[in-house]
């Protein structure tokens, strides 16, 4: 497999970070609606956050993007 290029290892984090930036705006939104407190929907949302980038650059590895 060959190696990916610089633009291509560029698109797989700006991926990464903005799929998990997606998924830490959904829960700060919605758990609030769901009876959480503020601190709870900020700690929720940066644990989705790291979760999720770290999710998505295992698949990119593991298809050779990164």
């Amino acid at each position: 497999m060959p190696t990916p290029t610089p633009a291509v290892r560029v698109m797989a984090l700006a991926i990464a970070g903005l799929s998990a930036l997606v998924a830490a705006l959904i829960a700060f939104i919605v758990l609030p609606h769901l009876g959480g407190s503020i601190l709870v929907s900020t700690l929720s949302a940066g644990g989705t956050f790291v979760t999720v980038s770290t999710g998505t650059l295992f698949v990119l590895r593991e298809f050779g993007h990164f």
